[in-house]
């Protein structure tokens, strides 16, 4: 899988406060990159930097091959960065119309079918300022879809809309990811969303990358392996003796963290040791978990 863009030792100071410090990180053709992070990681410092929205920063955005990318109207790129903003007193379409004018000639066929795609249809003549925020989320979606971008850069694209209408833009951009090689960087609140639509997400501390995550791995390290058992003093014993690492003990169940590849030889010498349990299942490491490990608890709804 090729890189499509590349953020590289990216640093940008507000005064005399780091909103990013030496943010590494690559985009590859056709993934879908998540973001997460707590409020005021700098989630929204780093794609308003990558789009060309704030210049002044250290490090580079680089796309492709060695070419800085410097003007957010550049066709590669389509993005919705924080609350969408339209005229108000202009219908969906009339604001449609002309920010896809701003791109170059205006293709009616293709502004129709992403409206439609949107399901904005029976909205779209209407004026802006009668949208909800699901709607006015809608909007902000097919605005960024105009020029058939390469790269859309995503903040929260989800908010607002309900569990249709989030699977339908789930659904969607997994499709132009696989069919059309569309590369997309997205962030969101809502971690399960993040997990079930993306390859890799970077998690984002305090400026930071503190580490990025493989989705497509089934552990992101150690297996925890839950016990259960009624001879608990007898199984903690074994378990020092063992050196094996204790995740939690709780009533009739122990957690335990083993390599996978231990575990048979581990049942052994339990069975051996003559110490009862009644079941054993591995207990796999959610997003969210890993997520609150890593920013020490910091939680994101």
């Amino acid at each position: 899988m090729s890189e499509i863009l590349k953020i590289a030792a990216v640093t940008k100071k507000f005064d005399k406060q780091f909103a990013l410090s030496n943010v590494t990180f690559g985009l590859n053709e056709g993934e879908i990159l998540g973001l997460v992070g707590p409020n005021g990681a700098g989630k929204t410092t780093l794609m308003k930097i990558i789009v060309g929205l704030t210049r002044n920063f250290e490090g580079k955005i680089i796309c492709n091959v060695d070419r800085k990318i410097i003007a957010p109207a550049e066709k590669l790129f389509g993005c919705m960065i924080e609350a969408p903003k339209f005229y108000p007193y202009m219908s969906g379409y009339q604001n449609l119309k002309f920010f896809s004018s701003l791109n170059g000639k205006l293709n009616k066929k293709n502004l129709n079918d992403i409206v439609e795609l949107m399901g904005l249809s029976n909205a779209v003549k209407k004026k802006v300022k009668t949208y909800s925020l699901g709607m006015k989320q809608r909007l902000g979606f097919a605005q960024a879809l105009l020029n058939n971008p390469k790269i859309l850069i995503l903040d929260e694209p989800t908010n607002g809309l309900d569990p249709n209408g989030i699977n339908e833009i789930r659904k969607y951009l997994q499709k132009i990811a696989f069919e059309n090689k569309v590369s997309i960087l997205i962030s969101s609140h809502t971690l399960s969303e993040i997990e079930k639509i993306c390859q890799r997400a970077v998690v984002l501390k305090k400026g930071k990358a503190i580490e990025i995550i493989d989705m497509q791995e089934k552990t992101y390290e150690d297996t925890i392996f839950a016990f259960e058992t009624n001879e608990t003093d007898e199984f903690l014993a074994l378990l020092k003796a063992k050196n094996i690492v204790i995740e939690d003990v709780g009533e009739g169940i122990i957690k335990i963290r083993l390599p996978k590849e231990k575990l048979s030889s581990f049942i052994k010498d339990v069975v051996l040791k003559d110490i009862n349990f009644t079941s054993v299942y591995e207990v796999r490491k959610s997003l969210e978990d890993k997520f609150l490990d890593l920013t020490g608890g910091n939680k994101i709804v």
